[in-house]
């Protein structure tokens, strides 16, 4: 019991902490005058404060009062000790990360470190920590409720953010490749990495909203090194306040109703606007 409380302890600091980083770094945008922030290293095009953090949050409130709360045993409350070494590895992994994607070459590191850093080398140390029979995870089946429920936050958070919002790139339709790639380093790669295997271990370890918080601040972090061409302090500032408030939402939807396939439909349309807005 002393051991838990400790933990529970620990994650008050790291929820305290995560929130004042994200919303400390938004009043410093908007009481620097920044209300229309760039959002991608693609371009110079800027949008909105307001449009990347206000439909994660109204989402997250959404997501709060539409049932079903799925109630699951965490299966890596089992065997805390390895938890806590798997958590604690997947947090350095992912501000290694971070701290590669700042240096010179950022592309050629988004391409090919970002699989082998955060795909590869988790799996080998999944394999090296359980090689002497560790249990592994086990989710729960899903349900008819489970599929719709998540909907509801889904297309608030997308239709107050593409339909609401005018994004330039919108216009521009990629070829079908492109797309799957950018879906596959994107969507898959980081909810694979940032919400499923590093955040519901921070779940585990330090408790429901600290694990969210922290794995989003962590996700937040790595965009650093392909948005501050304008300036790395400003480039910060937006991130930890637009990546982190959109990665509360996608934690929280991860976390309430562990439905993985919406989760990356909706990451992957964050990352894909023209297939909602092309449509109007």
């Amino acid at each position: 019991m002393g051991e838990r409380r400790y933990w529970a302890r620990i994650g008050g600091f790291v929820l305290v902490g995560g929130l004042t980083i994200i919303f400390g770094c938004l009043l410093l945008l908007l009481l620097t005058g920044h209300f229309r922030v760039h959002y991608t290293a693609d371009h110079d095009d800027t949008l909105p404060l307001w449009l990347l953090i206000v439909p994660a949050l109204l989402a997250i409130v959404v997501t709060r009062v539409v049932p079903p709360k799925v109630k699951w045993h965490n299966p890596f409350r089992v065997e805390p000790e390895r938890t806590r070494l798997e958590a604690g590895w997947l947090a350095g992994i992912a501000l290694l990360y971070a701290v590669i994607m700042v240096l010179p070459g950022g592309p050629v590191w988004f391409l090919t470190v970002k699989p082998l850093l955060l795909i590869v080398v988790p799996l080998i140390l999944f394999w090296y920590l359980r090689r002497h029979g560790g249990k592994r995870e086990r989710w729960l089946p899903m349900t008819p409720m489970r599929w719709v429920a998540p909907l509801a936050p889904a297309v608030v958070f997308l239709s107050l953010t593409y339909l609401v919002g005018a994004y330039p790139e919108s216009r521009i339709i990629p070829s079908v490749p492109v797309m799957v790639l950018v879906f596959l380093f994107n969507a898959v790669i980081e909810e694979l990495f940032y919400r499923r295997w590093l955040q519901t271990r921070l779940e585990a370890v330090l408790g429901l909203w600290p694990g969210i918080v922290l794995a989003a601040v962590l996700w937040a972090v790595w965009h650093i090194g392909i948005q501050s061409h304008h300036g790395i302090g400003l480039g910060l500032l937006t991130v930890l306040a637009g990546h982190g408030v959109r990665g509360m939402f996608l934690g929280y939807l991860w976390a309430r109703y562990r439905n993985f396939p919406v989760l990356l439909l909706v990451h992957g349309l964050i990352n894909a606007p023209f297939l909602l807005t092309s449509l109007l």
